[in-house]
């Protein structure tokens, strides 16, 4: 039955409160920070069509064999937010059918197994596609599979309540900011914000310090851990001739050293304690001013590359790769 429940909700939503600007499907896991919320809506027009949420794959309905070849669409477990423009357009007539085009959606898509999906592709059908968000979340913050994102001054809209109201509630986040000014609509018709539109709710940074404290060190790992790989979402990789060139320049090690390490490389002959050597070095260019803002590394001995990120992921276990952690810079600086 969960399936069927997204369209003819939608349907039941517009003609209950048809002069709504903004619709929002959630679970009942899922708590809406409704100052985040306006923030995310102060940069959008309700009176265009718009369909936000986190962006997903599927297999199984519409003929998609492959996820690459399907239509992104909305998780419907972390929300999924419509404007008023996109409900209208699902509710005109079709005409060739004289029914509503949410109608035609139902019966066309009764076979298809998720009711998200439904929703996205009776949505494509008429024009409209996905605008991805990672404001929304499909895993708890305290899930082992939830992925901190590089962009640490995103407010998010929370998934899991239950696990996550004592620190919403007992937590002093709230900001003000004098450059949020909502306004919906233009000239007569126009709505501008009232006074509570400038307070800002938690961003991710806030909400990972409050769970794991101001210098991050609740955060499973440490600086410099071996046999732990933390790859992926990278944005910047070095190669060991990149970390020699960097350490001679900054006197980690010496030319003999680097002249070595070379030597090592063009017989192939790199064993472990250089391997560590070179995960070292990866880990002080991290640390280093010549890349503000990586809180998170790893050295891959099969590639050859250290491998730097802005964001934070937890630690799987790799047999003679380095990785290391930087919690504490999880910062936002807007």
């Amino acid at each position: 039955m969960d399936a069927h429940k997204n369209l003819p909700g939608l349907k039941l939503l517009y003609e209950k409160y048809h002069s709504a600007e903004w619709y929002i499907i959630i679970d009942d896991d899922t708590y809406v920070i409704f100052e985040n919320m306006l923030h995310l809506v102060s940069h959008l027009n309700p009176s265009k069509p718009h369909y936000v949420g986190l962006s997903a794959r599927f297999v199984g309905c519409d003929g998609v064999k492959k996820p690459e070849e399907s239509t992104a669409f909305a998780h419907g477990g972390s929300g999924i937010l419509l404007s008023r423009a996109a409900v209208q357009v699902l509710m005109q007539s079709n005409n060739e059918s004289q029914s509503k085009r949410i109608d035609d959606c139902m019966l066309k898509y009764k076979l298809c197994w998720a009711g998200d999906v439904r929703t996205a592709l009776c949505l494509r059908d008429n024009g409209i596609y996905l605008e991805k968000s990672i404001a929304f979340n499909s895993e708890s913050l305290f899930s082992d599979n939830f992925r901190w994102t590089r962009a640490a001054c995103t407010r998010p809209i929370i998934k899991d309540w239950e696990k996550n109201n004592k620190i919403l509630i007992e937590g002093d986040f709230s900001e003000q900011s004098d450059n949020i000014n909502i306004q919906v609509g233009t000239g007569q018709n126009s709505i501008k914000s009232n006074a509570q539109s400038s307070i800002l709710g938690p961003t991710y940074s806030h909400l990972f310090h409050a769970i794991y404290g101001i210098d991050g060190k609740g955060f499973d790992g440490i600086e410099f851990e071996k046999d732990f790989d933390r790859s992926g979402n990278e944005f910047s990789s070095k190669s060991r001739a990149d970390l020699r060139i960097w350490a001679l320049k900054v006197h980690a090690i010496d030319q003999e050293i680097s002249d070595k390490l070379e030597e090592n490389e063009s017989n192939n002959t790199i064993g472990t304690r250089t391997e560590e050597l070179y995960a070292k070095i990866c880990l002080q260019f991290c640390k280093s001013e010549s890349f503000p803002g990586c809180i998170s590394w790893t050295w891959n001995p099969v590639s050859g590359k250290c491998l730097l990120k802005d964001n934070l992921t937890e630690k799987i276990s790799q047999i003679g790769f380095f990785s290391g952690i930087f919690p504490g810079n999880y910062l936002c600086y807007q």
